[in-house]
């Protein structure tokens, strides 16, 4: 690993231990048992995908509980679910265990990431110029899509000298139409944990897993 790479993970940790630290030390013990259950939702869910309609690929559970998370729950609950959502998806059913410095460096990555999320999704200045729910979710998911790629992309491009841009636009760019989708099924499911209570957010997703479950073990057709 070269050295301006090991100088931007150092730089990227403790970027993300410091947002960390600060959003738990100002952590309240608000609706507790939705947040549990979001966390341990998360944890369970980490290494699942499914399949969104419209486009090729798959999204990652962990995904949507990030999003209702940050619609619903305040930063510290958001960076602990996605930091649970994390660690179980490179320790849980990982054919191989991640190094430590990679452990650390997609932590800090999405502590950042859901950080920045949250703070635009609850901007007062973007509720005053349009506070409607598709807006901000535009916005806050852009922001992580964004930051999320861009930090994994300047580590490969450090590590293997390669060009930035060239990595983000092969790699990752194709991938922003999952995170809209994936966006818009998070303030579905929203829309209606506010009629039919927020225990709706965890039903459906599990029905989504459950369908894609049905789905990958059918026969191609001829």
């Amino acid at each position: 690993m070269s050295r301006k790479a090991k100088i931007y993970i150092f730089l990227n940790a403790t970027l993300g231990v410091w947002i960390l630290g600060a959003a738990m030390a100002r952590a309240r013990p608000e609706d507790s048992l939705r947040y549990l259950c979001y966390l341990v939702g998360a944890v369970i869910t980490s290494h699942l995908k499914v399949r969104l309609p419209g486009i090729t690929g798959t999204m990652s559970v962990n995904f949507f509980f990030i999003l209702i998370a940050i619609i619903e729950l305040d930063r510290p609950q958001v960076l602990a679910i996605a930091c649970a959502g994390t660690l179980g998806q490179m320790l849980w059913h990982a054919s191989k265990k991640p190094r430590p410095v990679q452990m650390v460096f997609n932590l800090s990555s999405i502590v950042i990431a859901s950080s920045a999320a949250y703070a635009l999704f609850h901007w007062r200045v973007l509720g005053l110029l349009d506070g409607s729910l598709p807006l901000r979710l535009f916005v806050a998911t852009g922001a992580f899509f964004f930051i999320n790629t861009v930090t994994v992309s300047a580590v490969i491009a450090l590590t293997e000298a390669k060009s930035l841009w060239s990595i983000w636009r092969e790699s990752f760019v194709w991938t922003s139409t999952q995170y809209m989708v994936g966006a818009a099924l998070a303030g579905l499911v929203h829309t209606l944990s506010r009629h039919l209570g927020w225990q709706v957010a965890l039903l459906a997703l599990r029905s989504a897993e459950c369908c894609d479950s049905d789905a990958s073990r059918k026969p191609d057709s001829p």
